[in-house]
């Protein structure tokens, strides 16, 4: 298998998440330790992050149809823990 290759790699650097507004899932607020959040920014495009690390060179970028795919998946039980 080759390398993993990050084609988004350069709007990382152009996406600015200054203005983000970050969201965690509904009841999380009552769970302890960290959190994934997520904010809808320009373009489509979703970022992600932990709310244990929340600095932006570690945050992930999806495109509009990535996150489609990841939606629908949840969605169908493609993620869930047998």
């Amino acid at each position: 298998m080759g390398d993993i290759h990050d084609d988004k790699k350069y709007i990382s650097g152009t996406i600015d998440l200054s203005s983000a507004v970050w969201q965690r899932a509904a009841g999380s607020a009552e769970l302890a330790g960290p959190h994934l959040e997520i904010a809808f920014v320009q373009d489509g495009y979703v970022a992600m992050r932990s709310s244990e690390h929340p600095v932006d060179d570690q945050t992930l970028i999806f495109t509009p149809s990535e996150w489609e795919a990841f939606v629908l998946g949840a969605k169908d039980g493609e993620f869930d823990v047998m």
